[in-house]
């Protein structure tokens, strides 16, 4: 089977280290090529949501330690779409 080739776009920084958005500065990269960077951002992503959700906390004030369904409001308790 022959890889895919997905493309990621990517933003250049300035000396000062702040994105610089525009149509001359607007290239691609493989995703492949930058599969590091997009598990980098996958892993910090995780580490995110796991501190968060360690700080949920039940009706009573203690903190979480059953697992919670997740409806598509993304918050415990709301109705599905």
């Amino acid at each position: 089977m022959a890889k895919a080739n997905v493309r990621v776009e990517t933003v250049e920084l300035d000396s000062a280290g702040r994105r610089q958005i525009g149509q001359r500065g607007r290239t691609t990269a493989l995703l492949r090529d930058r599969a590091d960077d997009v598990e980098s951002a996958v892993q910090e992503a995780s580490a995110i949501v796991q501190k968060s959700v360690a700080k949920v906390q039940d009706e009573d004030g203690s903190p979480s330690t059953s697992p919670r369904r997740w409806t598509s409001c993304g918050r415990p308790g709301c109705r599905p779409a």
